[in-house]
């Protein structure tokens, strides 16, 4: 259960810096 609840949260707080990652990767991208 433990391992579990370490998972959920890595993926609650991963998830809105991937989003954010890969936006600002487009945004420097497009930008470029």
């Amino acid at each position: 259960m433990s391992e579990n609840n370490k998972i959920g949260t890595y993926k609650f707080v991963a998830e809105p810096f991937h989003v954010d990652f890969t936006g600002r990767l487009t945004m420097g991208v497009l930008g470029n």
